[in-house]
């Protein structure tokens, strides 16, 4: 039973990041120099337009992911790159985060 629940788990996260990539367009954005590039949305951290709940814990970035980031509370760690890159954004304060940022990870479950 829990290898079929690992499994379904798993399937479905890999859904979820296949439909997000295909779905959201490109924008143009500064990087963190300042210079206006592409930036792919991907798995984005937040679905709303606000951005506001993220953070920095253990010395990284984190922010609030998902469907409904606001009631489910998952969340990831993030990435200044793309989405999945496993390039965490170190951090000693909330101020060097942003909470738009895509995540590097995984959202918790």
């Amino acid at each position: 039973m829990l290898k079929a629940t690992i499994i379904f788990v798993g399937v479905a996260v890999l859904l979820c990041i296949i439909r997000d990539i295909n779905s959201h367009p490109t924008l143009e954005v500064p990087n963190a120099e300042g210079v206006v590039g592409n930036e792919e949305h991907g798995n984005r951290t937040r679905r709303s337009l606000s951005c506001t709940n993220y953070g920095c814990h253990k010395n990284s970035c984190w922010a609030y992911c998902g469907t409904k980031p606001e009631a489910h509370r998952e969340w990831c760690w993030t990435t200044r790159g793309i989405t999945w890159d496993l390039q965490y954004v170190g951090c000693t304060s909330d101020a060097q985060c942003d909470g738009c940022w895509s995540c590097a990870g995984a959202c918790s479950l």
